[in-house]
């Protein structure tokens, strides 16, 4: 899981219940966010992993911020690191 860490308490404690990989990118930072895609990325051409389901956990609408996310660039992202 890719998980915003401006997320709501609810958001991440179903984060940590799912006792998966989480790792964390800056709060609506689409440059952070692709750092982080980046590395996935590399560790899995690294490991020699196929390509692997990914999710990216952000909130439209932030409870804690009352920012939304900029979800056309999100979805890029997505996109651009399958």
């Amino acid at each position: 899981l890719v998980v915003d860490e401006g997320c709501n308490d609810s958001v991440m404690t179903g984060v940590n219940l799912s006792r998966s990989r989480v790792i964390y990118f800056k709060h609506n930072d689409l440059n952070d966010l692709e750092r982080v895609l980046k590395q996935v990325q590399a560790e899995d051409k690294e490991t020699g992993r196929g390509p692997q389901r990914r999710f990216i956990v952000i909130e439209g609408l932030y409870r804690n911020y009352g920012d939304i996310a900029p979800l056309p660039e999100i979805v890029a992202l997505k996109k651009k690191y399958k």
